[in-house]
């Protein structure tokens, strides 16, 4: 039970290499992306997780899309969008050193190192932790919660040209849209634009507050407070 702390300093010490490698990943992919579908007639602009951020259509998309086709050909230039960001990223980040660093990762790190590494990543100094008993308790409520939400992915929907328009994302992207045939018909690509600018609009918020009710929501809280009790011997022995 003495050793615990140390074996989780140097847990940390590891964690914290690894989430450098992972920063670095993430610093590679493009802010934002534009992908077109197959006809040219829409231009979606996506940024984060590859959500839809902007869509555009041609001023003569009828003669090239059929109302019908419009929900399919806005999925169809977001994949491509998705698509060509995981490319530019594959090509950046392939030509870094990442396979040297994962390998520092994997090497053991000096006594000195893990302590001022595993120190920098997490200030404890101002968690105040429960007792063992109460604490364990409440991580495997959240442990349940999370098992039992892992089965419905988190969504957002949104709807815009007085319901003519709906999307569902996720933090992967566009998982649907449609777009009702008869509203559609007629309409300039304008009109259409802005309902689904204002669709995506309301689904990313929906999608942000869905994640922030989410059960794993605080789970940041609970590993600080754990690792503060494993820091204290003294707290952590009365628990035991």
């Amino acid at each position: 039970m003495a050793d615990l702390p140390d074996d989780f300093r140097r847990m940390m010490s590891h964690v914290t290499q690894l989430n450098s490698v992972l920063a670095a990943a993430k610093s590679a992919v493009p802010e934002s992306c534009e992908g077109s579908d197959q006809s040219g007639a829409v231009r979606v602009f996506s940024g984060q997780g590859d959500v839809p951020q902007q869509v555009q259509l041609a001023t003569d998309w009828e003669r090239r899309l059929g109302a019908g086709q419009l929900g399919a050909a806005v999925l169809e230039a977001a994949q491509a969008a998705a698509m060509k960001r995981l490319q530019a990223w594959a090509q950046d980040f392939g030509a870094s050193n990442w396979k040297e660093r994962v390998g520092d990762v994997q090497s053991a790190p000096t006594e000195e190192t893990h302590f001022e590494t595993a120190d920098a990543m997490l200030d404890l100094s101002q968690v105040r932790p429960r007792p063992l008993g109460e604490l364990a308790e409440e991580v495997m409520t959240s442990l349940e919660r999370v098992s039992s939400s892992l089965s419905t992915p988190l969504e957002g929907r949104g709807q815009g040209g007085g319901g003519g328009v709906e999307v569902v994302i996720t933090k992967s992207g566009l998982a649907s849209c449609e777009v009702n045939e008869r509203w559609a018909a007629g309409r300039t690509s304008t009109a259409i634009s802005q309902a689904l600018n204002s669709a995506f609009d309301s689904a990313r918020l929906a999608l942000t507050e869905a994640e922030a009710s989410a059960p794993a929501a605080g789970a940041d809280r609970l590993l600080r407070e754990a690792l503060a009790l494993l820091s204290d011997r003294s707290r952590l022995a009365e628990g035991s």
